[in-house]
């Protein structure tokens, strides 16, 4: 697995972005947020360039810039805890 991820720690109230190469683990961001992990959360991850931004329920959280990759696809990961998705919507920026 090689990319980007964002996600959702909901024992710390953490939100983080961050990229592998499949072996490493780099940390781009992490920002505190409260938020209630048994409530329905709108995570969103915008890449314009080099550009990403990361939202929760529709508020900018965190802007990373990093040109590691510039394609790839989309996958979905829960680590250690249970997770529901639902509504998975990838598009195009409007330039």
């Amino acid at each position: 697995q090689r990319g980007y991820f964002a996600g959702l720690i909901p024992s710390t109230g953490l939100i983080i972005f961050g990229k592998t190469d499949g072996e490493t683990w780099t940390e781009l961001a992490r920002q505190k947020h409260t938020f209630d992990a048994h409530e329905k959360q709108r995570l969103a991850v915008t890449c314009k360039g080099d550009q990403f931004t990361v939202s929760l329920n529709g508020e900018t959280i965190m802007s990373v810039q990093d040109a590691t990759y510039d394609r790839g696809t989309i996958g979905l990961r829960v680590v250690n805890t249970h997770a529901v998705f639902t509504d998975l919507k990838c598009s195009p920026v409007d330039e």
